[in-house]
């Protein structure tokens, strides 16, 4: 079924997306030229493409020898915009023909159901067409007709059905536009791309029908209240499903809503249905193709989302830059493979302490060699993320011990169990069914062992000296510390604890860098940031506040300074604070960020100097664009460029910890994934230690750690250079 759904903007529109890859052909006359507005030429996908021709009359159009009917629209500007459709799959080109003169434009069409530059597409197990309200579907396409429904929000924030010239309850949340106030009534276009149920809500018809009710069906978007501004919304967790999955976003800011945005989001931009941002790059592009040919061009694309949804959004505009023109995101990760070696850390540890040599530790002991303000922040890492490890996990909460609240999230359900049991991993009935690690989730990036058939695992512990900070600070004894390194051990293939550490050569861990799993910076230091922290460590939660300052740290200039596109916000907790809401990173973090990243990126568009872009970047900044922290209230507590570096509302309120690495000794950017090493002697004598250890126990260091210790201080091995960005896996492995 052919659906218009252009990729990410095109050269025109942005023009960081195309510094890499020309999509422009050569025209064939001086004066006149055409060029694709809705995706990049090379990525268009479902049979057709919005362009601009530079001419107010556009005499001809054909697609190779083939004649074209294109409406064409003039705007002020002179220039002629128009949807050209019927394109074939693969390789085409399209000639206009304006005052005698002519223009091509090479383009390469591809499937609405995918891949674009995602490479071979993962297994599709499941369809939830039915469960989301439009048509069944079956794999592997899982496509269905969109639909356009009515709803409303109520008021506990849910978005719940109205059937067309229905009145919403006396409960729903209300917008005030021009005045008048009346209920969030929203328009919720819902259809399938990139294999994915997608979502496009606007505020129905900008001020709703009289009466507030829902508008008549069939009824055309009123594109008058819109502001021309998309905000591409990205769901939390890490999961390995396989399904077509679920949405676990809330409803849109009521505010935002009102104000005139316009929000756009898919089950394949939801990390726990599955956690691969080049999936999610791919979908978004898609998803916002079809956004700007069915509803308009946006001014900026936003982005939003915690959790997993604040990884999604730094990977892709590290790595895809131009589908998202700023960022927000809350509920801080960098990525998802650098913080999984500390997460992965924690099980090991929570294994020790459960086992007579660790028993003796004590609570508050093992926090310390954790590095959190809780022990407890283990057991949910534990509890939760862990199990994507073991490849026989394919869902949120399959075989882990999950609350009943965590099970009752809606749409969750959904991804508890999505592959079915004859096809899924077994180590001894079906050594070749789906495995569901994180990274055989990502084949276009990981090569297979050779010896195993499965995917290299990049997760590597030789050398880490755990709980050295504490030892270091005295909160463990010099025995503790190397019974605990003696005893830690690691994980096989297959996610099972084994007495020996992980090791894993160089080339397993250089795809991580050169293909940006791993947050660097690159383009990335090209949009505007406004990080979140909302303050949860006190109660056990995963989402560490330190992670926030980490990112920072790989952001900053080579002089150590801030990097002029990143703020950092931080809110306390709500007394009445929803910890599902941030396991599944859907928490409401309110309008002022995204209103703040508006103006920013708005600002940044409109500087057409040649100076520097982080020249620009600063220009732009508006000045409440600033590290802040906010209180109960939402009132600026404190503000400015060094609240974070002194004592105060900022930071007492707020202590920074670690995770277990960093814990080790790692640096706060804490994106090394496999050290380098040094000798214990070398270490000792360097001054890593800060008690006094007896030569028996430099000896039985020495024996725990026969190849040596981890050096912090140099780079880690298999760290290369960030690869170019928009780079395409179709012909990866």
């Amino acid at each position: 079924m052919t659906r218009s759904i252009v990729l990410l903007a095109a050269c025109a529109v942005i023009a960081s997306a195309c510094t890499n890859q020309k999509t422009d052909a050569p025209t064939d006359s001086a004066q006149l030229t055409i060029e694709a507005r809705s995706t990049r030429a090379d990525m268009v996908t479902g049979g057709d493409v919005l362009v601009s021709v530079n001419a107010k009359k556009v005499t001809s159009v054909r697609i190779g020898a083939a004649s074209r009917r294109v409406d064409f629209t003039v705007t002020g500007d002179g220039t002629s915009t128009g949807l050209v459709t019927g394109l074939p799959e693969g390789a085409s080109t399209i000639t206009v023909a304006a005052g005698g003169d002519t223009a091509s434009l090479k383009v390469t069409n591809h499937r609405v159901s995918g891949p674009v530059f995602s490479g071979k597409q993962l297994p599709m197990t499941v369809c939830t067409t039915d469960q989301l309200g439009l048509e069944p579907a079956t794999p592997p396409t899982c496509d269905a007709p969109a639909r356009v429904n009515f709803g409303y929000i109520d008021a506990r924030g849910k978005v719940q059905p109205l059937e067309p010239g229905a009145l919403p309850s006396a409960d729903a949340k209300t917008v005030t536009i021009g005045g008048t106030t009346q209920a969030a009534i929203l328009r919720i276009e819902r259809g399938v791309i990139n294999r994915a149920v997608y979502d496009i809500t606007t505020l129905a018809n900008g001020t709703g029908e009289a009466g507030g009710a829902a508008p008549a069906s069939g009824t055309a978007w009123d594109k008058g209240h819109w502001n021309g501004r998309l905000v591409y919304r990205f769901g939390g967790g890490c999961g390995t499903t396989y399904g077509q999955g679920f949405l676990l976003l809330g409803a849109p800011d009521p505010r935002l809503l009102a104000d005139g945005y316009a929000f756009a989001t898919s089950t394949l931009n939801t990390f726990q249905v599955q956690c691969q941002d080049i999936v999610s790059a791919e979908t978004a592009m898609m998803v916002k193709e079809h956004f700007v040919e069915s509803y308009g061009e946006p001014a900026v694309t936003i982005g939003e989302g915690g959790s997993g949804g604040a990884i999604q959004q730094l990977l892709i505009a590290q790595n895809y830059p131009g589908i998202l023109d700023a960022i927000g995101p809350s509920l801080v990760f960098p990525d998802a493979f650098s913080i999984a070696p500390g997460i992965f850390d924690c099980a090991l540890l929570r294994n020790y302490y459960a086992s007579p040599g660790g028993a003796d530790l004590t609570s508050d002991q093992q926090a310390a060699v954790n590095g959190h303000l809780t022990a407890d922040t283990c057991a949910l890492w534990q509890q939760t993320f862990v199990p994507v490890i073991d490849p026989t996990k394919c869902g949120f909460g399959d075989g882990v011990s999950l609350s009943g609240a965590v099970k009752s999230i809606p749409g969750l359900e959904l991804g508890l169990r999505t592959v079915p049991a004859d096809q899924t991993y077994d180590p001894i009935t079906n050594r070749t069914g789906i495995r569901c690690t994180a990274q055989d989730s990502y084949p276009q990036v990981f090569a297979k062992d050779p010896a195993t058939g499965f995917a290299e695992r990049p997760y590597d512990n030789i050398g880490v000296q755990y709980g050295l900070k504490a030892l270091n600070e005295t909160k463990i004894t010099p025995e503790q510390f190397i019974n605990l390194n003696a005893k830690v051990g690691g994980f096989d293939i297959d996610g099972h604890p084994i007495p020996d550490r992980m090791a894993v050569t160089e080339k397993s861990i250089e795809p991580l860098y050169s293909t940006g799993r791993v947050v660097e910076g690159g383009p990335l230091l090209d949009v505007p940031i406004i990080a979140l922290n909302v303050y949860t460590d006190d109660v056990s939660d995963i989402h560490d506040r330190f992670r926030m300052f980490s990112l920072n740290e790989r952001l900053k200039t080579k002089r150590g300074k801030q990097a002029p596109n990143y703020v950092m916000w931080t809110r306390p907790r709500s007394p009445k604070g929803n910890l599902l809401a941030q396991l599944t990173g859907s928490l409401s973090v309110g309008a002022d960020q995204t209103r703040l990243l508006d103006e920013w990126a708005t600002a940044l568009k409109a500087d057409t100097s040649k100076d520097p872009m982080a020249t620009k970047m600063a220009r732009a900044r508006p000045k409440a664009a600033v590290n802040t922290c906010f209180n109960q209230a939402n009132e600026v507590e404190e503000s400015g460029p060094a609240v974070y570096d002194k004592p105060g509302p900022c930071t007492d309120p707020y202590p920074l910890k670690d995770d277990p690495r960093t814990a080790s000794g790692a640096p706060l950017r804490n994106d090394i994934a496999k050290c380098a090493l040094q000798s214990v002697a070398a270490a000792a004598k360097a001054g890593m230690y800060k008690v006094d250890l007896t030569p028996e126990h430099i000896t039985r260091l020495k024996s725990v750690f026969p190849d040596g210790v981890c050096d912090w201080s140099k780079p880690g091995i298999g760290h290369v250079k960030l690869g170019p960005p928009w780079q395409d896996f179709s012909e990866s492995r």
